[in-house]
């Protein structure tokens, strides 16, 4: 449906349609009922984007990525087809909470979408910020297998600030706190089933036979 939020500004909110038809009908409406606010998630994005690409060689689009963690990999799909909108856009602006979770280069990943031209590449990055070893990788049962690059730490931070700075807009939690809703906590005990608590108990006494347990049986138990 229609929201009006501000004077002389209508939302289109889009949820994910399991028919491209449907999807596609959604799009066409957004243009011709004159909306200018298209709210989407990051399903549509990849399965879509030539439709929302086609869309932006019509208007000018300032696109806002919610979560901007989403593409945070630089292998993965999300990433590569929000890079094609990004480069597609006017203007860009990332939202996240914590730009960096595991590594210094979902930063990477995530300034590559939203600045495409601030780091010259995965590569140069790494020079310039990664302190990296090379690791031998092991095959099992006594087999060497290929030696890779591994990150142990980080360098010339100041000048990765430096770099960003510019781009970056943060506001501290207690900068905001008193805007935020109260935390709500609730404890909920799940019993697990009797393989999951089986390989659990194994598990704890540090010793997990594979012959009776392999990986792709463990990962589907504790999938489901």
């Amino acid at each position: 449906a229609d929201i009006k939020m501000i004077d002389g500004v209508k939302l289109k909110s889009k949820d994910y349609l399991k028919s491209f038809d449907a999807r596609e009908y959604l799009f066409k409406q957004f243009e011709k009922n004159n909306n200018n606010v298209l709210i989407f998630n990051y399903n549509t994005l990849v399965t879509d984007s030539h439709v929302i690409l086609a869309l932006m060689k019509k208007y000018k689009f300032l696109i806002v990525f919610d979560e901007a963690t989403a593409f945070k990999n630089p292998k993965s799909h999300t990433f590569t087809y929000a890079s094609e909108i990004s480069k597609a856009g006017d203007r860009v602006v990332g939202l996240s909470a914590t730009i960096i979770k595991n590594n210094l280069l979902e930063a990477f990943a995530i300034y590559k979408v939203i600045m495409p031209g601030l780091f010259i590449s995965l590569d140069h990055f790494k020079k310039s910020y990664c302190l990296m070893e090379k690791v031998q990788l092991w095959k099992g049962k006594g087999q060497r297998g290929r030696v890779v690059n591994k990150i142990t730490g980080y360098k010339n931070l100041k000048f990765f600030k430096d770099a960003i700075d510019p781009y970056f807009l943060g506001r501290k939690k207690s900068e905001v706190a008193s805007e935020l809703p109260k935390i709500v906590s609730k404890e909920i005990i799940v019993d697990m089933l009797p393989k999951q608590r089986d390989i659990y108990e194994d598990a704890l006494s540090g010793f997990l036979d594979y012959d009776k347990y392999n990986f792709n049986k463990v990962k589907t138990l504790f999938d489901n």
